[in-house]
Order: structure tokens, then C-alpha cells, then sequence
């Protein structure tokens, strides 16, 4: 209890404090068993002497325990009869922060919100006491929350609260630093995303941070943050570091995400006989684990391998797996990739028939994708935004292959239009590398040279990539 408190005091009379110390009583129960795995019996006592109102969450906690109506309790009046003891505030703080997190990771982020919000109006102008590494954790679940909905600015703000609170703490300002940089690698903000997890290896190399499963995410994230800015012998190196640390935690999809990553990575640095080794491995874990969209984009991926290497047959046995493992997924986002791909390989062999009837099917799934409402949050439509401006690049280089510039300049200007309300910026960036190489082979040489002058020093990524 907070050392300023008065000696502890009978609780008054009808009180909510009475009821739960004489319920606890005839139960036979301690503070102890009362407060259980979830508080100190210390919170217990506070709660008893009416130093510390207990939140609903804590409420309904209590009344299981006590075998008692809920509604019983909420009904009783619960004034407090000595200061508030801040230690027993920040338990229940905790409690309810526990909840909402058990919310989120459920996939239930706005009920999350919703409980953080009532937890800070819970705390109320006791807040700005607690020390800041217990306060950091509210603005800390709102950004999660917002980040799983996809309402990144939101989560953004959020997280930079949150960090601001963790200076103190390690492990506070590694979790909250981390998901923040990740936040800004989904936003395609990859030096940023860097700056915050090269801060995170610094603790995690200096500081005594046990939790595996953290450090695990930081050199997982801090690898991807190299490959997103083609810094490819980093991005290797530190995904290896990666699969060390995995030795210690039993968690085969983990692997094969990082796996998938040494695909990606090998990929664009010109290896593609070890990207197909990862990509391999990568997939058998999928398919052991009967995960199908995972398994069918790496499938996609080895394909474009095999496109780039003009390896028609194995391309399309691959599509074919991939389209496979779709079968029962109805992830059209994948489907318009699927085709998309297929579209590709159609025109590597000159079926322009083919060509262009998968160009349209990869066209309408991405439609089709584009107008499913959005998951939580309007921001959530970016990634399928994204998928239909990617359609329609592929239909673009249909067409020009077609011999259909007009059409092939049209598609390309909407792509264009459409990624740019995305705010990916390196995949704008890589649709605009494609046009600049269209445009140079149909020999329109002065409107090639101006998007590559716009364009220097970038190096585009591929499509699954």
C-alpha cells in the first residue's frame, strides 16, 4: 500500500468494501486467495478499507471469485474512506490494461479502444502520479489497437505518447520502439522504421531484456527494414541472426517467415539458387501447418522467380500449386496476384489471348477485393487499393503488348492515380520505374528519361515482394 496511507480502517457499513470483506470471510478465504494469480493481497486489503474503488473489469473478477451476482456489487455504494492508495490504482490499472490487450490480440481492437479509454477515465486525476513506465501502457495499446485496424496516423500519434513514457524503462521503450518502427515499415517509411529498431538492438545487445519473443522481433523487423532499403548484406545477416535466436522458441511459423524473408533478400541480391532454398523450406512449413494464403503467395514469389529466369514449366507449376492452395480461400487480393502472374507468363510466351483474359480476371478480383468492406478502419482499404492499382498496371503492359498504347497510357495514369491514394509510396515509385520502362522500349525516349530522372538512384522491388 502507499506508505502515506492512514492505518487501515473498518470498511463502512453497507459499503462495497464491507460486502466483499464479509463474503471473503465466509468463504474462508485470505486476502491471498481472494486477490489470486491476477493481484497482491496488498489490493485487496486497500479495496477492503476503501482505499482504492475497483474498476468493472475488477468487479467482475471479483464477483467469480466470490461466488456472488454481479449486479450485487454494482448496486452497493463504494465511497472511499482514507487517500487513495496508489499502489492498489496502479493493480487495477493493470488489470484492465491486461484486459484490453487480451481484447486486441483477440482480434477485437475496438473493444480494446474502449476499454483503454474507460481505464484512463478510471485512473482519472491520480494518472499523472503513477510512475510513467505504468503509464505508458494505455497510450501503448491504443497505437496496437490502431494498428491492427489499420488507422495508421492514429497509431502513429499514439505510439510517439507511448514512447515518450518508456524513456525510462527498457523493456517499455524496446516494445513500444519496435512496434512503432513496424508501423512505419508498413507505412513505407523504411529509414524511419530503421532508425527506431537499430535503437531497439542497442538495448536488446546492452541491456538485460529477457524476453526472447521481443528480441526476436526486433532483429526480425530490423532485417526487413534493410531489405525494404535494398541494403541486402544487412538484411541477410541480420535474418540469419534472426533464425539463431528461433533455436531457442519452438515456433515453426516464425521460421517460416524469416525464411521467407532470406527468399525475398537472396531474390534481389541476384541469388536466386539460395532465394528458391528458403523459399522451398519456407513453403514445406506452410503446407506441414496447413496454411494456405502463406503457403500460396510463396508459391507466387518462386514463381516470379522462375518468370525472371524465363523458366516457363516450373512458373506455371507453381501457379497451379498456388492456385491450389487458394482453392477454398477467399482471398481475392491473392487471386488478382495469382492472375496477375499467370498474365505475365502468357505474354513471356506470346499468347496474347491468354494474356489479356487473365489480365481482366486478375483485374476483377482486385475489384472485387477493393469494394469488401474494410476490416475495422477506413484505413484498412489502402492494402486492397493497393492491389487494384497492381491490376492495373499488369492490364497496362497487356495492352501494350497488344500494340494499344493509348490504352497501355490510360491504364498506367490510373494506376498511378490509384496507388497514389495508398500512400505507399515505393510502390508508386516502382509503377512508375515499370511506365519509364515501357515507355523507353515503345521508344518514346524523352518521356522515358524524365520519369528516370525523377526515378535516380531507385531500385525497384518485385510485385509480391
Amino acid at each position: 500500500m502507499d506508505a502515506a496511507s492512514p492505518p487501515p480502517t473498518a470498511p463502512l457499513p453497507g459499503s462495497l468494501a464491507q460486502q466483499i470483506r464479509t463474503a471473503r470471510t465466509q468463504h474462508g478465504q485470505s486476502p491471498a486467495d481472494l486477490a489470486g494469480p491476477e493481484f497482491s493481497p496488498a489490493y485487496i486489503a486497500a479495496l477492503e478499507q476503501g482505499a482504492v474503488p475497483p474498476s468493472p473489469p475488477v468487479l467482475a473478477y471479483l464477483a467469480a471469485r466470490l461466488d456472488l451476482p454481479l449486479a450485487t456489487l454494482q448496486a452497493l455504494p463504494c465511497p472511499l474512506t482514507t487517500p487513495v492508495d496508489l499502489l492498489a490504482l496502479a493493480e487495477d490499472l493493470r488489470y484492465q490494461a491486461n484486459c484490453a490487450l487480451r481484447l486486441i490480440r483477440a482480434g477485437q481492437p475496438a473493444a480494446g479502444l474502449e476499454l483503454v479509454a474507460a481505464a484512463e477515465g478510471y485512473a482519472g486525476p491520480y494518472l499523472a502520479a503513477l510512475p510513467a513506465s505504468w503509464r505508458y501502457r494505455l497510450p501503448f495499446l491504443r497505437g496496437r489497437a490502431y494498428y491492427q485496424q489499420a488507422a495508421f496516423a492514429q497509431a502513429e500519434a499514439a505510439l510517439t505518447a507511448a514512447l515518450a513514457l518508456a524513456e525510462s524503462d527498457p523493456d517499455a521503450l524496446v516494445q513500444t520502439a519496435n512496434l512503432l518502427g513496424a508501423l512505419l515499415a508498413q507505412r513505407e517509411h523504411p529509414e524511419r522504421a530503421l532508425a527506431q529498431h537499430l535503437r531497439c538492438l542497442h538495448l536488446v545487445q546492452t541491456t538485460p531484456i529477457a524476453d526472447l519473443n521481443l528480441r526476436f522481433s526486433v532483429y526480425r523487423n530490423l532485417a526487413t527494414d534493410y531489405l525494404a532499403l535494398h541494403d541486402l548484406p544487412h538484411a541477410i545477416a541480420i535474418y540469419q541472426q534472426a533464425l539463431a535466436l528461433l533455436a531457442d522458441l519452438d515456433d515453426p511459423e516464425r521460421r517460416a517467415a524469416i525464411l521467407w524473408g532470406l527468399l525475398l533478400a537472396c531474390r534481389e541480391s541476384g541469388d536466386t539458387v539460395q532465394a528458391k532454398l528458403y523459399g522451398l523450406q519456407a513453403l514445406r512449413i506452410y503446407e506441414a501447418r496447413n496454411r494456405p494464403a502463406e503457403a500460396a503467395a510463396v508459391c507466387l514469389n518462386l514463381a516470379e522467380i522462375c518468370l525472371d529466369e524465363a523458366r516457363s514449366d516450373e512458373a506455371e507449376r507453381l501457379l497451379k500449386q498456388a492456385k491450389w492452395w487458394l482453392r477454398d480461400t477467399p482471398d481475392a487480393g491473392l487471386g488478382s496476384y495469382l492472375y496477375g502472374d499467370w498474365a505475365m507468363l502468357a505474354l513471356q510466351a506470346g499468347d496474347l489471348a491468354h494474356a489479356t483474359a487473365y489480365a481482366a480476371q486478375s483485374l476483377e478480383l482486385a475489384a472485387t477485393h477493393r469494394s469488401q468492406p474494410a476490416a475495422e478502419a477506413p484505413a484498412a482499404s489502402a492494402y486492397p487499393t493497393r492491389t487494384y492499382a497492381e491490376a492495373l498496371q499488369v492490364a497496362a503492359l497487356v495492352a501494350e503488348a497488344r500494340g494499344e498504347a493509348r490504352a497501355a497510357d490510360a491504364l498506367f495514369a490510373q494506376a498511378l492515380e490509384v496507388i497514389g491514394q495508398t500512400g505507399f509510396d515505393e510502390a508508386a515509385q516502382t509503377m512508375r520505374w515499370r511506365y519509364a520502362q515501357l515507355l523507353a522500349a515503345r521508344g518514346a525516349v524523352a518521356e522515358a528519361v524524365a520519369y528516370y530522372q525523377v526515378l535516380a538512384g531507385f531500385r525497384p522491388r518485385s510485385r509480391q515482394g
